[in-house]
């Protein structure tokens, strides 16, 4: 027989026929013995269909608390991307009926056992149904939407582009969901008004840039560069020196090129949502903020802050982009959000921070939330739950924006505020720095 290495012994080859006999015992059992209703997240990544059963993330809350399972309004965040639909089931037996544009009907039955996820390969069809023992979910192409000039899907969802003037737009969709807002109290670097945590829900989809506004959308727009960072130029650099004001004219230009999306700023929860993508880490790739003061090794992967930037801008999606494809949520410029905010008592104050929140949006304040960190924040200010506010006149070598689109101007869309209304400057919270009207030096030392 030869030698074996130690510790291992010789087993009797399984034959095919056992192999088979196993299998179906197990496809057997599960077809027999329905279990505890599972549900499960159809996803399209490239050129499959993907069916996975969704898990919940444990919660580092003290009382356990886990985000609940979607419900016909709440859908969660899963870490990859954006799920198309949800499908309950108490077995793990799928059907799959397809009919093709030139009416064949085609039909596949999937078992999954052990939960494991399912995939299969699309073909051309006009119409998907899957279906389980508890649950029914039909599929049609969605077409193009008028303004998109490219459209598609990828690994982290959907995507559409439109141009102006030879400059690209690209949009990412951020599919509705609930997830925990906040920081857990162990969380390294935090501040206090980053409690309470707080279930929120997003209970409609919205359009959001893949970058940061750049300088070359700015003035496709605008017809103007205000950026500090422009010598020398490179148009994918961001836009800085604009005002919460600034976007608001932005916005409104904009809208009337492309009549047929809604674009204003995201709300603070909002932001928030889209940076996490399903994670509740500092960041937005799952990891810790383990240097907060210092060279923190997954933030330099990430974003640009003031231990890689040279004190400087850089060209936007040249970082880790996050589950929904968004690049620049940690670091490079400050972001505008739509939300009011007062500083009282050395913390940003909104009313928006209560559990089970549906599409908070804080409209009292004299000043408006940022969100994100800058190329000269140290790492935790750039951790997914961080807040500033700063003055809606203020501009600055450090702020810049992000577009959102797809839902009404009531929900948050910057307004045009009356015309010589003094906005104060930003006064930044014990232990933090402003984001106002002092210009960084060329090495800024940030109070810890």
């Amino acid at each position: 027989m030869g030698h074996l290495p130690l510790g291992a012994r010789p087993v009797r080859r399984r034959s095919a026929r056992d192999l088979n006999a196993e299998y179906l015992a197990q496809v057997q059992q599960c077809l027999v013995e329905p279990g505890p209703e599972i549900l499960w997240a159809l996803r399209q990544a490239g050129c499959e269909l993907r069916l996975e059963p969704w898990r919940p993330a444990p919660s580092p809350e003290p009382d356990g608390r886990a985000p609940s399972p979607p419900s016909s309004s709440i859908r969660p965040a899963l870490a990859t991307g954006a799920p198309l639909a949800w499908l309950r089931a108490r077995r793990p037996q799928f059907r799959l009926e397809s009919e093709a544009p030139t009416g064949r009907r085609e039909r596949y039955d999937f078992i999954s056992l052990g939960s494991q996820s399912l995939s299969r390969r699309l073909t051309s069809a006009r119409r998907l149904t899957i279906s389980s023992d508890s649950d029914e979910v039909e599929l049609v192409p969605r077409p193009r939407p008028v303004w998109a000039k490219r459209f598609g899907q990828d690994p982290c969802g959907m995507f559409a582009e439109f141009d102006l003037d030879g400059v690209p737009f690209r949009l990412r969709w951020i599919s509705p969901g609930s997830f925990l807002m906040g920081s857990p109290e162990d969380e390294a670097g935090r501040f206090g008004d980053e409690s309470p945590r707080h279930l929120v829900t997003i209970s409609k989809g919205f359009w959001l840039a893949e970058t940061l506004c750049t300088q070359a959308q700015w003035q496709a727009v605008m017809g103007n560069n205000p950026s500090q960072f422009r010598e020398p130029y490179d148009p994918k650099r961001p836009v800085e020196q604009v005002s919460w004001e600034d976007c608001g004219q932005f916005c409104a230009r904009l809208r009337e090129r492309v009549p047929d999306l809604d674009f204003r700023l995201p709300t603070e929860a909002e932001w928030e949502y889209a940076c996490r993508a399903g994670t509740t880490s500092a960041f937005n790739d799952g990891s810790a903020c383990t240097e907060p003061s210092g060279q923190d090794p997954a933030l330099h992967e990430l974003g640009w802050y003031e231990k890689n930037s040279e004190n400087k801008t850089h060209p936007v999606a040249e970082k880790r982009r996050n589950a929904w494809g968004v690049y620049d949520m940690h670091g490079n410029v400050w972001e505008w959000c739509a939300d009011r905010a007062e500083n009282k008592g050395g913390s940003i104050i909104t009313d928006t921070y209560v559990d089970g929140a549906v599409d908070p949006v804080s409209k009292d304040g004299s000043r408006r939330v940022v969100r994100g960190g800058c190329y000269w924040s140290n790492a935790r200010l750039c951790r997914s739950a961080y807040r500033l506010a700063g003055g809606p006149g203020i501009r600055d070598w450090i702020q810049g924006f992000r577009l959102a689109a797809g839902q009404p101007p009531e929900r948050g869309a910057p307004s045009q505020e009356a015309a010589g209304a003094a906005a104060p400057g930003p006064e930044a919270p014990a232990g933090r720095p402003a984001s106002g009207a002092s210009r960084p030096p060329k090495k800024m030392k940030l109070k810890q």
